[in-house]
């Protein structure tokens, strides 16, 4: 919308291409990519963004160590490759996270978390994969 209002406002006229996509995609999608794991652990116009914090801090936690593991492992030569990867184990660990959650896992016996797991609808294992 931008681009649109730029010339609305000003007259002039700026390219969508290359320079403008490259400058605003990038840390659209990274602010995106790092909220993404809160949302299916917030209930709808009642969630608690603590709690879900809470719920994820071994999910990030897990994500630092695969960012540093990675970073050590290339030698720094890239620190984007590090983040891509961090960012790639947040996602996955935090739809991991949801479905723990949803199964009961840590406030629950062993045997009855599997039960709960299995009792989950298709939809949860749909939504987690998505």
């Amino acid at each position: 919308l931008y681009p649109l209002a730029l010339e609305a406002l000003t007259g002039g006229k700026i390219s969508v291409g290359a320079p403008f996509f490259d400058l605003t995609f990038g840390p659209l999608m990274l602010l995106l990519l790092a909220i993404v794991p809160f949302g299916p652990l917030l209930a709808w116009k009642r969630g608690d963004v603590i709690a879900a914090s809470q719920r994820l801090m071994a999910a990030f936690a897990l994500a630092i160590a695969a960012m540093l593991v990675t970073g050590l492992f290339i030698d720094g030569a890239s620190v984007f490759a590090a983040l891509g990867v961090g960012l790639a184990v947040w996602l996955v660990a935090g739809a991991l996270t949801d479905l723990a959650v949803k199964s009961g896992a840590g406030s629950v016996a062993p045997a009855a978390m599997l039960r709960r797991f299995a009792g989950l609808p298709r939809s949860v294992f749909g939504t987690a994969l998505a």
